[in-house]
């Protein structure tokens, strides 16, 4: 477990020499936001280049406000990109929920999914900021959320049930008092290592609990076709493949739920992205951006593969 801080211009100027002598080993500095329009936060450039200097692991936040959903979460995510791009981050990329959203929870987990996707097709590991209650509770369904995203909690009179397990980084304070800032901070427990964790847990995942994550989620998707959120025949398709869903997936779990028959969808699964997995290691679809859309472009879950991929490559 480490200790970090998170910062913005609220901060002002920081002296971030003084604060990695202090025992931090990680900041994650806020980027910008469109709570007032779109805006690069202030002071971004300059905590970037000095905690870089310093020596401090880095990870970025980006705020959005209340009307934030599904509609409009690949737009922000390309805003964030664009404030971040060409730069090197330890942590991840996270997207900041913690205003109450307009939108409905599925809504807003579909969001913060396609939100993060876009932010994994570039290169970057991406997770979520909400409070534990408000936020991981009210505000998002996380048995939608993709097993990919990282979870930031922020809790300040307890600690939350999942921290190191279910959560990555525990923001435990918002009054802290550190060495080469004026003013109060955010302060927060990292217990992932980020360069070598497989998983959002940092626990070595086996094949098999991948295949069960996604599962899981699927079935998900699988009850709300049922229950007609999305439409029937080409509507239907078209939405699924719109969230990076594997629709060809997805209908085989309806037609087993419909049927009552057995469950041989996730077996079948399981054959298809492991093969997947190691076309992709081969050198099949590309890397990067390249890999996302060719995997997208054969509607296959991009998250789903590049998960077994990153698992088999760590070993």
């Amino acid at each position: 477990m480490t200790y970090g801080i998170d910062v913005s211009a609220w901060q002002g100027k920081i002296n971030f020499n003084k604060v990695k002598k202090s025992g931090y080993e990680f900041v994650i500095i806020k980027a910008g936001g469109n709570d007032c329009g779109f805006y690069t936060d202030s002071r971004f450039e300059e905590n970037y280049e000095s905690a870089k200097k310093s020596g401090l692991k880095i990870g970025a936040y980006y705020f959005v406000n209340r009307d934030f959903s599904a509609k409009n979460a690949q737009k922000l995510a390309e805003v964030f990109y664009n404030i971040v791009k060409n730069k090197t981050f330890d942590l991840p990329l996270f997207i900041d929920v913690e205003t109450t959203p307009t939108s409905a929870r599925t809504t807003v987990t579909t969001g913060i999914n396609i939100f993060c996707s876009y932010l994994r097709k570039k290169g970057y590991k991406s997770g979520v900021y909400a409070s534990a209650v408000s936020g991981f509770v009210d505000r998002i369904d996380t048995g939608y959320l993709n097993p990919c995203i990282y979870k930031w909690v922020a809790s300040y009179s307890y600690k939350p049930t999942g921290v190191s397990s279910e959560f990555c980084i525990w923001q435990k304070s918002s009054t802290g008092r550190v060495n080469g800032i004026n003013g109060n901070v955010d302060i927060n427990e990292c217990y992932v290592d980020f360069k070598s964790a497989t998983d959002i847990n940092n626990k070595t995942l086996t094949i098999d609990n991948i295949h069960d994550k996604y599962y899981n989620i699927y079935k998900r998707y699988a009850s709300d076709v049922i229950s007609g959120k999305y439409g029937n025949g080409t509507e239907r398709k078209n939405k699924l493949v719109s969230l990076n869903i594997d629709y060809n997936y997805c209908q085989s779990i309806v037609n087993e739920m419909l049927n009552n028959s057995a469950e041989t969808a996730k077996a079948t699964a399981k054959t298809k992205y492991n093969k997947i997995a190691n076309d992709i290691i081969s050198g099949k679809y590309g890397n990067g951006e390249k890999r996302f859309t060719n995997l997208k472009n054969a509607n296959f879950d991009y998250t789903y593969a590049q998960m077994l991929v990153n698992n088999i490559m760590k070993g």
